[in-house]
Parts: structure tokens; C-alpha cells; sequence
């Protein structure tokens, strides 16, 4: 069993004070002098778990522990969700405006707590909600999804499935959506859990 732990935009800067851009692509989080060092403990007791439900109670009492130490929510906290809904980053003025910083500041901070430019998270935002809608309706073809998820075309949305997954569509309408995967999602606040 894998257990997947996805922390919401931000998240991992306010439960850890870790900023995204500090991990290289093929790190191993818990292996990182920057992580938590109750990680190997964690880890320790999930391979001893007799029950997924027992993994679960670990992780969140884990997390919970955590709350002590939270980082105070700032105005960009509360702007990455509103992205995440939209699924587009229509004007980045906005979001500046809404976060009470400058553009440069958003910039800096987005890096910091996402670890990527405003603009690039707008594009993966936008090639999820895609991505999730494919899975949920594998017979929509490209265009109209491509439209449906804010791409000005169908190209714009093959350039970002080639980039963000190293395949194209057709290996993806074939192939990836046709895995037999089931997912379990359960939610506390600033996180999601994902079991496969």
C-alpha cells in the first residue's frame, strides 16, 4: 500500500517552515536535513501498522501535533485556495491585490511557499483540473476539455500534458486511464490524504 500525504499550496512553508525551492526535483523529503527529524519515527510505526485505519490515526495525530507550530496564515494563504478553485490565473495584479503585497513581493512569496512563479502554478493548476476532469470523463475529447479547463486551444493543453507528463494524449487516453487505481481521500484542513 502506498500512502500519499498531499499538503495544500502553502502548507508545507506553514506546518514546517520549509520553502518549496529548497528541495531538489529527486530528493527524498524525509531524508532531508531541512524535514522533520520525527519522519524515520513515523515511518517506523506506519510499516508496524496492522490496519490502514491504524496509518491514518498515525499521520493525523502526527500532523495535529504540528498545529502548535504553524506559521500565522498571511493574505497570500488565503489567495492560493481561491487559484486552486479557479483553476486559472486570470490577473496576477488581482491576486496581488487581494494578498496586499506588490507583484515582485507575490512573485517572491509564491516562490516561497510554492516553490514556483505565479504563472507556472496557474499552469499546473489548470493542467489538474484538466487532468482530473479527463479522469472523470474519459470520453470528452481534447478540444472540448481544452476549453473547458481555460486553455485558449487544444495545443496550449497538449503542450502542457507533453511537459507536465512526458507523454502525449493519446498515450494517456490509451494507456494511464485505464489503470486500475483506487483512491480514498480523507481531508484535514491544510492537508489531504491519498491512499492507493
Amino acid at each position: 500500500m502506498v500512502i500519499k500525504v498531499g499538503i495544500q499550496p502553502g502548507g508545507l512553508f506553514r506546518l514546517f517552515g520549509i520553502s518549496v525551492s529548497e528541495f531538489e526535483a529527486d530528493d527524498k523529503i524525509y531524508e532531508s536535513v531541512y524535514f522533520d527529524k520525527e519522519i524515520p519515527l513515523i515511518i517506523e510505526q506506519l510499516n508496524q501498522a496492522a490496519f490502514f485505519e491504524h496509518m491514518v490515526i498515525i499521520i493525523q495525530k502526527w500532523l495535529l501535533g504540528k498545529l502548535h507550530s504553524l506559521k500565522k496564515e498571511l493574505p497570500i494563504d488565503k489567495a492560493l485556495p481561491l487559484l486552486l478553485k479557479k483553476g486559472t490565473l486570470s490577473n496576477i495584479t488581482e491576486v496581488a491585490f487581494q494578498s496586499r503585497v506588490s507583484i515582485r513581493q507575490l512573485e517572491r512569496l509564491f516562490q516561497q511557499r510554492i516553490g514556483f512563479s505565479p504563472q507556472f502554478y496557474a499552469r499546473l493548476v489548470r493542467f489538474t483540473k484538466a487532468w482530473i476532469v479527463k479522469e472523470n470523463n474519459p470520453a470528452i475529447n481534447w478540444t472540448n476539455l481544452a476549453y473547458e479547463c481555460g486553455y485558449f486551444d487544444q495545443m496550449h493543453l497538449i503542450r502542457d500534458i507533453k511537459e507536465f507528463t512526458g507523454v502525449t494524449p493519446s498515450f494517456i487516453q490509451k494507456d494511464l486511464l485505464n489503470l486500475p487505481v483506487s483512491i480514498m481521500r480523507f481531508s484535514i484542513k491544510d492537508v489531504v490524504l491519498i491512499l492507493f
